[in-house]
């Protein structure tokens, strides 16, 4: 675990491979506060490479294993092996999957369900939903759209 002092009156400290920091205007992140007034901004960074993150925790999901998966490897794993069309999505009530119906749908919300326990919503769409709304909005990215017509509120 690593202090610095990046700002007056901030402090940084490196500590499980993520971010947190203090200040005395902490006081606007209550539900994210921690012992002793340290916040988690859930970048994680490597311990070899303190200063360059890896990513933000909500972006990763954890095996049945330990090992952690970015969700487009997760997407692009679903996409080869079961030939499916997935979106995973983040809110403050955790991670969502929505597969596109097609190929082998079923099989792959098995294996999300068996793989990465912590993905408690996987929700079948079908392909005659999805397509509309994509059409419908276009210039916005597919997880933009199923946010907010899924996740919003």
């Amino acid at each position: 675990m690593m202090n610095h002092k990046v700002l007056p009156g901030v402090e940084v400290k490196y500590m499980d491979n993520h971010l947190y920091f203090r200040s005395p205007s902490t006081g606007d992140y209550r539900n994210k506060i921690m012992k002793e007034g340290w916040v988690k901004t859930n970048d994680i960074f490597s311990p070899d490479t303190p200063r360059r993150p890896l990513g933000r925790s909500d972006d990763y999901a954890k095996s049945d294993s330990g090992l952690l998966y970015h969700s487009t490897q997760i997407e692009d794993t679903l996409d080869k092996r079961f030939g499916v069309n997935a979106y995973i999505l983040n809110n403050n009530h955790g991670k969502h999957v929505f597969i596109e119906e097609g190929g082998q749908t079923h099989e792959a919300a098995d294996f999300l369900k068996k793989s990465f326990p912590e993905i408690l919503n996987i929700q079948v769409l079908p392909k005659e939903d999805v397509l509309p709304l994509l059409q419908r909005e276009k210039g916005k990215s597919a997880k933009d759209i199923l946010k907010k017509k899924y996740l919003a509120g």
